[in-house]
């Protein structure tokens, strides 16, 4: 797989956040951080939650879009959340529903490519346990790690963590 500089990885809610005017939202406010983004952008791949989120905000620019979006996924999804076929790039990761595996492959493919984790950007909204994995592991690499406030679970429980808010990669948003 082909990953290009800058990497963007896009991390968050899923079934939390399917309410339609919450995605409509979530999504405008995506395509305006993509909007002019290069490189490689990396979300669940999933037409679910905030992946769902990042393939309407990826389609939403059209031939603008400059960059490519890939999900990492297990082959076996959850019922509730169908393969998005927006996406560029799908790669397998596991088999059975979402779990922590997704993450740590997402993180040695990228190591593997030869990427540091201080080149890695990591954007996060909500979530719940995956999403606090993958957030904590991303700035115990040293990935500049940006979570948006008042987004719910994770994202906020990060946000209250002592042991956490102390280090310089976090980024409240």
């Amino acid at each position: 797989v082909e990953l290009t500089r800058p990497v963007l990885i896009l991390a968050g809610g899923a079934a939390s956040l399917n309410r339609s005017e919450v995605r409509s939202q979530i999504a405008a406010k995506l395509k305006r951080v993509f909007a002019g983004l290069t490189g490689t952008v990396i979300s669940g791949g999933t037409d679910s939650g905030i992946p769902g989120c990042a393939g309407e905000a990826a389609a939403g620019l059209g031939a603008e879009r400059a960059f490519t979006l890939v999900g990492f996924r297990p082959r076996l999804l959850p019922d509730d959340a169908p393969i998005d076929r927006r996406y560029d790039r799908q790669i397998l990761s596991g088999e059975d529903r979402f779990t922590p595996a997704q993450v740590i492959h997402c993180w040695e493919t990228l190591l593997d490519a030869g990427f540091a984790p201080n080149e890695i950007r990591l954007l996060g909204i909500g979530g719940g346990p995956i999403a606090a994995f993958e957030y904590r592991l991303a700035l115990a690499l040293g990935a500049l790690v940006g979570v948006v406030e008042s987004s719910g679970g994770a994202a906020d429980g990060l946000l209250q963590d002592v042991v956490w808010t102390v280090l310089p990669n976090l980024l409240p948003l």
